[in-house]
């Protein structure tokens, strides 16, 4: 194994830049770097039906009111503004399809003042030209479930 290495100098590089990554990964998931990807335990699920999502709908969570809303048509041609009205200690949200894995796209939803909540998302692309889609926040242990539709391409 010794030969291996003092030959081919680019092995001993590599083998250094897989153990400084390894170290650096290591070091920032102890330090907690990546707890902002982990999701809460969800003790509720909400399942609300919301086909135009720029008009709006609402919801309840434990007797208190919360509405979502769109700036613009949802659409993958453009990103669209969500708003949250309703009290939440932090909003998190991401799209998805129903049977259809659309990967990693969670948004953290920043809070604007007075139980207002916002985030500037975009929708995944759907090689299918679907346009039925989820919408899932979650607040706290809640996650809210909303079926909504695109408009334009998909």
């Amino acid at each position: 194994m010794k030969n291996f290495f003092n030959n081919k100098p680019w092995a001993r590089k590599s083998v250094l830049i897989l153990a400084l990554l390894l170290g650096a990964s290591l070091f920032a998931y102890k330090m907690g770097l990546f707890k902002g990807w982990q999701q809460a335990k969800v003790d509720q699920v909400i399942h609300i039906s919301c086909p135009d999502l720029q008009q709006g709908c609402q919801f309840k969570i434990n007797e208190q009111s919360y509405q979502i809303k769109s700036a613009a048509p949802v659409s993958t041609d453009q990103p669209v503004t969500l708003t949250l009205t309703g009290p939440a200690k932090s909003v998190y949200l991401n799209w998805q399809m129903v049977d259809m894995d659309m990967g990693s796209n969670r948004y953290k939803m920043q809070d604007i003042g007075k139980d207002q909540w916002q985030a500037e998302t975009a929708l995944p692309i759907c090689s299918q030209k679907r346009q039925d889609w989820l919408l899932s926040l979650q607040l706290e242990q809640v996650e809210v479930r909303i079926q909504t539709t695109s408009h334009g391409k998909s």
